[in-house]
C-alpha cells in the first residue's frame, strides 16, 4: 500500500474533467484541420474518365467533343476517353449514361433538342428524362442548315420544295436520328410548306454527308459544324439557315424564316452525368469545361468549323434545358399527330 501511495505522488495530477477537455482540444484540433485540408479526392489519379458521344464517330459533335477532351484531360492531369456509342437516334448512349455509375468517371453529351426528342416521345419507351442527367455545362449551339450536293439538281430551297410538291415521297431528306433537330426541322418545313420528302435516318452526321455525296440522298438537314468544310471545298452548296438572322459564315445563304418558315432550330451541345453524381466532381467537370471554352486554341478549333460558343454554366444549361422543352413542344406533339399519338397535355 505504501508502494503505491508513493508512486501515486510521482504521476503528474489529472482531473478527470481536466482530461475531458483535453480530449475535446485534440478531437476539435484535429476536425479543424480536416476542415482547413482540400479534398482534391476527384479525378483519382490514373481512373479514366469516359465521355459517351451517342452519335457515330466523325460527325460535329463527335469532333468537337475530343477537342473539348483534349483540353480538359491536360487540364484535370487524367485521362479522359471518347467513346461513342451511336444507334436508336442517339437513344443507345443516352441510355448508356443515364443508367451509368453516378461517380464522376462517366459522363456524356445532351445534345437538345435531340435528347428530348427521345424521352418525350412515348413510341421510343425511353426509361429516362430530364431528372435523369446533371447538367455540367453547354458548350456550343450548331445552327441547322439545308444542304445539297453542289452539282446536284437542286440549286435553291425554292427549286427543292418545288420538286417534293411535284413528286411527293421522292426527295430524299436525311436527318442524324429519328426525332432529332434534324428530324424536327423536315417535319416542321413540310408542315409549313404542304409538302412530302422521302426522309432517311442515321446514326450521325457523318453518315449524312457520305450518302449525300455519295448521290444516294437529295437533301440534308444538320448542322453548320458537318457541313462547312464541304461548302468550303466546293462539294456542297447551302440552301437556308436555321438561326435568327443570317449567318456570317454563311455570306448571301438565307434564313429559312426570310424563306417563309418561322422556325429557328440548332443543336445546343452539352456535357451532362448521370443524376446523382457527386456534387465535388460536377463542380471540377464544370469548372474544366468553362477554362475549355475560354481557351484560344479550343475557341478556334471549334468556331472554325462554323459552330459559334455558347457557354452556359450548369445551373444556367439546367434552366436553358427547362426552357428549350416547353419551345419544342409543340413540334413534338405535330410529330405525335403524324404517327397518331395524342398529344401531351
Amino acid at each position: 500500500m505504501e508502494y503505491l501511495r508513493e508512486e501515486r505522488r510521482r504521476l503528474p495530477f489529472f482531473s478527470l474533467p481536466a482530461l475531458f477537455l483535453a480530449a475535446i482540444l485534440v478531437i476539435a484540433g484535429y476536425s479543424l484541420a480536416e476542415a482547413a485540408a482540400p479534398k482534391g479526392t476527384y479525378p483519382q489519379k490514373g481512373k479514366t474518365i469516359q465521355i459517351i458521344v451517342p452519335f457515330s464517330p466523325g460527325g460535329s459533335t463527335d469532333v468537337q467533343t475530343r477537342i473539348i477532351a483534349e483540353f480538359m484531360s491536360k487540364d484535370l492531369n487524367t485521362n479522359i476517353e471518347v467513346l461513342a456509342k451511336p444507334g436508336a437516334g442517339s437513344q443507345i448512349g443516352l441510355q448508356a449514361l443515364a443508367s451509368a455509375k453516378p461517380d464522376g468517371y462517366t459522363v456524356g453529351i445532351t445534345n437538345n433538342p435531340t435528347t428530348m426528342g427521345v424521352y418525350l416521345m412515348p413510341s421510343r419507351k425511353a426509361t429516362f428524362n430530364r431528372s435523369s442527367f446533371a447538367p455540367i455545362g453547354l458548350f456550343v449551339f450548331d445552327p441547322e442548315v439545308i444542304a445539297v450536293k453542289a452539282d446536284g439538281p437542286h440549286k435553291t430551297f425554292q427549286g427543292l420544295i418545288d420538286a417534293a410538291k411535284a413528286k411527293p415521297r421522292t426527295v430524299r431528306v436525311t436527318t442524324n436520328g429519328m426525332y432529332s433537330d434534324d428530324h424536327m426541322a423536315i417535319v416542321s418545313v413540310a408542315k409549313a410548306l404542304g409538302v412530302q420528302f422521302a426522309v432517311v435516318h442515321f446514326d450521325g452526321s457523318a453518315e449524312e454527308v457520305v450518302a449525300l455525296l455519295g448521290g444516294k440522298t437529295d437533301a440534308a438537314f444538320m448542322g453548320i459544324g458537318a457541313t462547312l468544310a464541304h461548302t468550303k471545298a466546293g462539294t456542297m452548296r447551302h440552301l437556308a439557315v436555321m438561326d435568327e438572322q443570317p449567318n456570317p459564315i454563311l455570306p448571301g445563304i438565307p434564313t429559312l424564316k426570310s424563306l417563309g418558315v418561322d422556325f429557328v432550330i440548332g443543336s445546343s451541345r452539352g456535357m451532362s452525368a448521370p443524376a446523382g453524381t457527386p456534387k465535388e466532381a460536377l463542380k471540377v467537370l464544370e469548372a474544366s469545361l468553362g477554362r475549355a471554352m475560354k481557351d484560344p486554341t479550343v475557341v478556334q478549333k471549334i468556331t472554325g468549323m462554323g459552330t459559334p460558343i455558347k457557354y452556359l454554366n450548369a445551373a444556367d444549361f439546367a434552366k436553358f434545358w427547362a426552357d428549350m422543352e416547353k419551345r419544342v413542344q409543340p413540334t413534338i406533339d405535330l410529330m405525335m399527330k403524324e404517327q397518331g399519338v395524342k398529344a401531351a397535355k
